[in-house]
């Protein structure tokens, strides 16, 4: 569940840019998403808690503000549910326009044979002996499964956490494995008491080693 939402709303894609990097440098946030409407306004969503998305989104107007122009900003306390699935979503629409983009094979145009050129290859070319069906190759690699979303367990949990300085949230995790709320708050608080993890909010981060 996300704790919080942070949404600014800016003029132009340098400003956009320089707010997203000012947000992201001065509170505990995440960008999930960024919206561009025509004709040059871009809207940025960070999520976080409450207090961080207060102050990125000040540090975010500031910095547009010297760039371009900002528009609207706004805070979202515990988004509801419905809000929640709507703002995950708006990444959808990009993905499709970049499997849209994807290089395809063009198709070969089949040879046009007329008469005259198949009676001139017949006579040109002598008919072949029958060949013996050669057996058939058998494959020995061995092919990897690939599922649609990784295995879960405490391995793959860790790296996974480990790989986001800024932590990760029980939504983020549910998404990325696939598996219920409860499958994956059982693992996460084992991962806790034996002190390979540490939540803060509705976060969890990797535990440094000491030097």
């Amino acid at each position: 569940m996300i704790n919080a939402l942070g949404l600014l709303e800016v003029s132009g894609l340098t400003a956009s840019i320089e707010a997203a990097d000012a947000m992201l440098k001065a509170a505990q946030v995440r960008l999930i998403s960024q919206t561009v409407t025509p004709p040059g306004m871009i809207t940025l969503v960070i999520e976080g808690d409450l207090a961080a998305c207060r102050a990125a989104l000040d540090a975010g107007s500031a910095a547009a503000s010297r760039l371009g122009q900002v528009i609207i900003r706004k805070e979202i306390g515990r988004p509801e549910t419905d809000t929640e699935w709507f703002v995950l979503n708006l990444q959808q629409p990009q993905t499709a326009v970049s499997e849209a983009k994807a290089p395809t094979t063009k198709p070969v145009a089949p040879k046009v044979v007329t008469p005259a050129t198949e009676v001139a290859v017949t006579k040109a070319t002598p008919k072949a002996a029958p060949e013996k069906a050669a057996k058939p190759v058998v494959e020995t690699t061995t092919e990897l499964k690939v599922t649609e979303s990784d295995e879960i367990n405490e391995v793959a949990l860790i790296k996974l956490i480990a790989k986001h300085p800024q932590g990760r949230n029980l939504t983020d995790l549910m998404n990325h494995f696939n598996v219920s709320k409860t499958e994956i708050s059982a693992l996460l608080k084992n991962c806790v008491g034996d002190g390979k993890l540490r939540r803060k909010g509705n976060r969890y981060y990797i535990i440094e080693a000491k030097k």
